[in-house]
Formats: structure tokens, sequence, C-alpha cells
């Protein structure tokens, strides 16, 4: 998964941020900065999720018009780095079967 880069922001643009996220400069302000955080974090997945729902439905009009014999996959046809790039870290395989093998005798189980 890719850094994320520190930006510098006011306390302008975080409470721009917080009227993103339908929040009043009086609830923004009576709750901890960890409540404040979640609720960027759901309102950047409800848009994810968004984006992810365009791009099924304009895949489903160029499936249905397409003369191609092999169409493009939807990530190649419309690639959204959050959601496609974060697939394939999921894939990944932490532990090989002898690792995990290894790891089960250590703690004896079988």
């Amino acid at each position: 998964m890719k850094k994320k880069s520190l930006i510098e922001l006011s306390w302008d643009d975080i409470l721009v941020r917080a009227a993103e996220c339908g929040l009043r400069p009086n609830e923004f302000w009576d709750m901890t900065w960890k409540d404040f955080s979640i609720i960027v974090m759901g309102n950047e997945k409800k848009e994810l999720n968004e984006w992810a729902r365009t791009r099924n439905l304009a895949y489903i009009i160029y499936l249905s018009s397409t003369s191609e014999k092999s169409p493009k996959s939807i990530k190649s046809f419309w690639h959204i780095p959050a959601i496609d790039d974060l697939e394939v870290e999921e894939e990944k395989v932490m532990l090989t079967d002898d690792q995990l093998a290894r790891t089960l005798k250590l703690y004896g189980v079988n």
C-alpha cells in the first residue's frame, strides 16, 4: 500500500472537510479527533463506492454495446487505484504453506 504524503492543513481546510462530511462547525468542535477521522474515512469510502457503482454501470453499457471478441476487463476499462490496487495487496500471500506449518508446529497445533 502506498504511503500517504503529509499535507499541511489549516483549521479552515479541516473545517471545510468537516462540512463536506455534513458536519456543522459546532458538531466538529464537540467531537474528538478520532471521531472526526472515522467520519472522514467513512465519507471517503462512501464516495469511493459511488465511483465503483458508476464504473460498474458504465462497464455494463460497454459490454452490452461492444463488438469485441475479447472485451476489456473492468479494471482495464476504468482503473480505480484505491479499489483495484488494494485488491492486489489483499491477494498477496503473507505466509507460505511451509512457514505456516512450521509456525503451527512451534505452537503445538497440528
